[in-house]
């Protein structure tokens, strides 16, 4: 799949790069994954989706277990799905996701209340 565009927010502290989920910046997932995702390596580093339903997937890398942390919030349960992974399922999980992001869309992920 080519061409998905998302909104995306950040911060990973190498780069310096901060941008607010309120200034998100519309993105191709190809340019998400060489500018943002390949940088993350300090631990809390983080990147975000937003589809144009405004359903949010984020990827947090934890740098102790060198694993990343990818999430989907549903505030409306006060909580969000998740779970961990290695670099490589990472990169599989990108290459299988849709437009349309939904739980459905990121094999098993589990529910955490905040």
């Amino acid at each position: 799949m080519t061409g998905r565009r998302y909104k995306v927010f950040c911060s990973i502290s190498g780069t310096k790069r901060d941008v607010l989920v309120h200034q998100a910046v519309e993105m191709d997932l190809e340019d998400v994954r060489s500018e943002l995702v390949a940088t993350l390596a300090d631990d809390g580093d983080f990147v975000g989706l937003v589809d144009a339903s405004g359903n949010t997937l984020q990827i947090m890398f934890e740098a102790e277990e060198e694993l990343y942390w990818i999430d989907i919030p549903e505030p409306a349960r006060v909580g969000s799905f998740g779970r961990r992974v290695k670099r490589a399922e990472l990169e599989a999980l990108l290459d299988a996701l849709p437009a349309a992001l939904s739980v459905d869309a990121v094999p098993g992920l589990e529910f955490t209340a905040w």
